[in-house]
């Protein structure tokens, strides 16, 4: 993985969330310090749907479900950094993401 600390971005291709994510059920990742994330691509390898939602307390929810086999750009259009950004995730095992995207307040 490489990050490009000018930009906030997070080069490496797809990357699985991995042993995280082997048991069945929702998981929630939390990203500590304000951030502003403009948007992260995400593939769901699985034959079920997979659900993504972005918040945090200052912004407005985001959320993106995925079909089968579908690669999606999540955008999330924030205007103002998350004091914490969260990560809810449904049927987490099949997603992969790539492009990362954030900056610091």
């Amino acid at each position: 993985m490489h990050l490009d600390k000018r930009a906030g971005v997070v080069e490496r291709h797809f990357f699985a969330t991995g042993r995280y994510n082997q048991r069945p059920g929702p998981r929630r990742i939390s990203l500590p310090s304000p951030r502003l994330i403009p948007g992260i691509d995400i593939y769901n390898d699985r034959p079920a749907e997979s659900t993504i939602t972005i918040s945090s307390p200052e912004t407005q929810r985001v959320s993106v479900t995925l079909k089968p086999n579908e690669l999606r750009r999540l955008r999330t259009h924030w205007q103002t950094p998350g004091s914490k950004v969260t990560f809810d995730l449904t049927n987490p095992q099949s997603l992969h993401f790539d492009n990362l995207a954030y900056q610091r307040e």
